[in-house]
């Protein structure tokens, strides 16, 4: 008997096919590795944000604790604190999203299994999460008096 994928799962590569698929229409100049590359980048760091910001909520109300890689390779603490997101959130969800959407082209078949009418998902997706951070991030930077810190 097979089991039908999970809601979680489908809603993941439904949105994927929409990306893929919008961002062929919008730069249909550009080469497939091109594409590839891009969207990886763009999304993972989307990915990674939505991530951090669940963390971000749980530690607020001290469910979690993150313990955050520490690198002293810059000379500013915004630099390494940047350094650190992007191996702990960033680069984690491009090797996830390598493997499970454009190692060996896999997202051909997801495009042809999971492509929607409308296409919506991937920009709500994508703009839900980005407004969302930003308010997250204005609204710790208010509380804890750290917006303007440089």
């Amino acid at each position: 008997m097979v089991r039908s994928k999970s809601i979680i799962v489908r809603l993941f590569y439904t949105i994927w096919a929409d990306i893929i698929i919008r961002y062929r229409k919008q730069h249909p100049d550009n080469t497939d590795g091109y594409i590839r590359y891009m969207l990886i980048l763009y999304v993972s760091t989307v990915n990674a944000m939505s991530i951090w910001q669940i963390f971000s909520i749980f530690e607020f109300f001290g469910l979690i604790k993150i313990h955050w890689a520490e690198f002293h390779i810059f000379p500013t603490e915004r630099l390494n604190g940047g350094l650190s997101y992007f191996f702990m959130f960033v680069f984690p969800c491009m090797l996830i999203n390598y493997f499970l959407i454009f190692w060996r082209k896999r997202y051909i078949k997801i495009i042809g299994v999971y492509a929607t009418e409308k296409g919506n998902y991937g920009d709500i997706y994508l703009k839900t999460v980005i407004i969302t951070v930003a308010i997250l991030v204005f609204g710790y930077g208010i509380i804890s008096g750290n917006i303007f810190k440089l």
